[in-house]
């Protein structure tokens, strides 16, 4: 469990299997979503349409469910949006390093790891 508390010896901390999503607008009023899984290794590869731009504050979200879990207040699992990341110019591929601490994903990925470790566990 080293890695969910934070020792970047042991890689980087991402929550495996959850699925980033990029929102925006298409057209100015139509909403549009490019979304990918987080691999284990922390890369997403989302397509945004070119030209179209994010939806402010929920522009780059992260849900945070994945097939070990789920984090939810109701029956949908829930969201983190808004890392500061200035994702309104579409216009040209990139490449965003997004890092943080919010407080749900460190939650989310210490459910992963946990995961992680039974299922090693169970095959010993």
């Amino acid at each position: 469990m080293l890695r969910g508390w934070g020792n970047e010896a042991f890689g980087p901390i991402v929550p495996r299997g959850v699925q980033a999503r990029i929102r925006q607008w298409g057209w100015h009023f139509l909403p549009i979503m490019g979304q990918d899984e987080i691999k284990a290794g922390g890369l997403a590869e989302i397509d945004a349409a070119e030209g179209q731009n994010g939806r402010g504050e929920s522009t780059l979200c992260f849900e945070l469910e994945n097939n070990d879990g789920m984090m939810t207040t109701d029956l949908i699992p829930n969201e983190v949006c808004n890392f500061g990341v200035n994702l309104d110019a579409f216009e040209h591929d990139t490449t965003n390093i997004v890092r943080t601490n919010q407080k749900d994903l460190r939650a989310f990925t210490q459910i992963v790891d946990s995961a992680d470790y039974a299922k090693i566990g169970a095959r010993v």
